[in-house]
């Protein structure tokens, strides 16, 4: 399609009786966007009242076309995809997350009361295959990691809904762990001051350390004495043993997390007309959130659909409308949300940095023990064997650091506690690392959404009768959250490397107990150094990644948004979407609206007047729409 034949641009008219009457009032100044925008919807036909003034004193005037009014009818005849999927799923993970504490208590409690007297305590000893506890605790990673995703998603999802009926929410991302909501009290996510502080400082700090428990935990569960696993096994003595305190850490961790979440879908709203929708939708689509916080506007919001603005990026939100050539390539993640993505690479990169401090000082300490002093004959050598013993010399054992910890009856168990608080400490600079991978990936993926919308040249040129053409690409608004997660490689990614990361730490630093002195009890704080390498090359890929992402400049015409939403209202101007929900962008057109241009004598330009400049619009459509003219100036 050439631009001599503009394409037919496609609009919602709001003819229909059914369709409810819209009021819109905004107050505009000079160059600033508007302040304040209320609507309210009564049954009979479709009209719109528009009242936009240059200041207070002066006088309210039409001054957009029926184009702007197809918008805002669009709006409100577009219907929300709820996503009942996600929401059953992450019931569902809700309901199994109780159940797996239940079934914690269970089995610590059924193992306290079956356990013979021991001067070990309640440490019931297992005889299994040196493999089995490395396994065993991955898969037990493994199975909780996919528990708090879907928790963390109710979190997160809540987050989001109460910052919007706040007037807060600006990103459809938000890192949830370092966000605070809930300061309105007329709308609050559960009963009375405990549902306003869901998303309470205390609140995300309580749920920081229960997820940090939690790994922490699943780390301990089942123990083994790795580097005398061959001679333990040769004497007929048990080769591991199940940590107690460890299965009550995480049978504890989960009942909490599952209990904030849980408030967190409590629903109790006040206000009279004030009162929203709790949760308008469980998807994370950009879009769907944009198109649910239009139909659900805050009444001191600002949000609206401003024309004029079709080729703005999220990093020029503050500039007066203006025609404007498109960018082949658009600013990165890091321009546009600066503090976060600064904080968030400062993080990683700080975790990359002690996971090699503690490389470097595990093997100094090594190094200059004096069991291994050069001067005596036996001089200190690195050891890449996964079990820190040399083949050469099984007895030595230079590369393994163990700090005994012995307490008599009846406080045994109090050795367990202590490490497993040693273990909290060590895994939660990575709970953190994980928490603001969380939110880079999730605005990587917005914007990744956002850009499935625009069809390159190649691709459009193909014919429409082409029943896979119309596919090829575009925004899907009618996908189940969960759906586009198991689809994602970013995502996927993120997800094997949480479990994996935390696995590579507990077999770094584990608890580890004799069983062939019964003498006292005895349990040990063991450090491999070899293992430290690949937990402190892992911190280094998930550093190098995140970089990536913050600094990374999308190629392409289309503005980048990062899941700003008023940049996304912007953009969108038709929220029709197809039989399939899906949506385009592209050029339609010439310009046939009425924007507010500065520097023009009546501060508009009216299409077809003599001497008028033609400039062109973007925006979008349930169809495939014309490639973005790059020499062209939009609107």
């Amino acid at each position: 399609m050439s631009d001599s034949q503009p394409p037919v641009i496609r609009k919602s008219v709001a003819t229909s009786t059914s369709l409810a009457t819209i009021t819109l009032q905004q107050q505009q100044s000079g160059s600033q966007r508007p302040s304040q925008r209320t609507s309210s919807c009564i049954s009979g036909p479709a009209t719109l009242v528009q009242n936009n003034s240059l200041s207070a004193s002066s006088p309210p005037s039409i001054t957009r076309s029926n184009t702007n009014l197809a918008v805002t009818a669009s709006i409100y005849k577009a219907e929300i995809f709820y996503d009942h999927v996600t929401r059953n799923v992450s019931l569902i993970s809700l309901t199994t997350s109780i159940l797996l504490a239940v079934a914690c208590f269970s089995v610590g409690g059924y193992v306290l009361y079956t356990t013979a007297p021991d001067i070990y305590g309640p440490l019931p000893l297992l005889n299994l295959p040196a493999i089995f506890p490395s396994l065993i605790t991955f898969l037990i990673h493994l199975f909780v990691t996919f528990l708090l995703s879907a928790l963390g998603h109710i979190h997160s999802v809540s987050l989001r809904w109460a910052l919007h009926r706040e007037g807060r929410l600006e990103f459809n991302s938000n890192p949830r762990l370092f966000t605070t909501a809930g300061t309105d009290p007329s709308f609050s996510c559960g009963a009375g001051r405990a549902g306003r502080a869901v998303h309470s400082l205390y609140a995300n700090t309580a749920w920081l350390f229960f997820t940090t428990l939690k790994y922490a935990s699943s780390s301990f569960i089942v123990v083994q004495w790795a580097d005398w696993q061959d001679e333990i096994q040769e004497k007929g003595y048990p080769t591991a043993f199940v940590n107690v305190v460890a299965l009550f850490g995480l049978g504890s961790s989960i009942l909490m997390l599952s209990v904030l979440a849980g408030l967190c879908l409590w629903k109790r709203s006040r206000g009279g007309a004030q009162k929203q929708e709790h949760i308008p939708t469980w998807n994370s689509n950009t879009l769907g959130t944009t198109l649910a916080c239009l139909q659900n506007l805050h009444p001191d919001s600002s949000l609206a659909h401003h024309p004029g603005r079709a080729m703005l990026p999220v990093s020029q939100i503050n500039s007066v409308p203006s025609p404007t050539v498109p960018v082949k390539v658009q600013d990165s993640m890091r321009n546009t949300r600066t503090g976060l993505a600064n904080g968030a690479m400062g993080m990683v990169w700080g975790t990359v940095i002690l996971a090699c401090a503690w490389l470097l000082g595990m093997i100094l300490c090594s190094k200059y023990d004096e069991r291994y002093d050069a001067t005596g004959g036996k001089g200190w050598s690195f050891v890449l064997s996964w079990y820190g013993i040399s083949e050469d010399d099984e007895d030595d054992d230079s590369n393994i650091i163990t700090a005994d910890i012995d307490f008599l009856p009846p406080v045994q168990a109090t050795a367990a506690l202590f490490g497993l608080f040693l273990e909290f400490l060590v895994c939660l600079p990575q709970t953190l690392v994980f928490c603001m991978m969380e939110v880079l990936v999730g605005i990587t993926t917005d914007e990744k959404t956002w850009r499935k919308g625009y069809v390159d040249k190649v691709k459009s040129s193909l014919p429409s009768s082409n029943p896979s053409s119309d596919t090829i690409r575009g925004i899907s608004l009618n996908t189940p959250s969960i759906i586009n997660s198991l689809s994602s490689p970013q995502t996927l990614t993120l997800f094997v490397m949480k479990p994996i990361m935390y696995w590579l730490l507990s077999q770094s630093f584990f608890l580890a107990r004799d069983p062939t002195s019964r003498d006292h009890a005895s349990i040990s704080i063991t450090v491999t150094i070899v293992r430290i390498i690949p937990y402190a090359a892992g911190n280094a890929v998930l550093a190098f990644w995140a970089t990536y992402m913050a600094c990374r400049r999308p190629s392409g015409l289309q503005p980048a948004a990062w899941g700003h939403v008023q940049t996304l209202a912007n953009l969108v101007d038709d929220w029709d979407v197809g039989s399939d929900g899906q949506m385009f962008w592209g050029d339609k057109g010439v310009y046939s609206g009425h924007a507010q241009l500065p520097g023009t004598e009546d501060e508009g330009y009216h299409p077809g007047s003599t001497g008028g400049t033609e400039y062109r619009h973007a925006g979008t459509g349930n169809v495939r729409l014309a490639p973005i003219d790059p020499g062209a100036k939009y609107l």
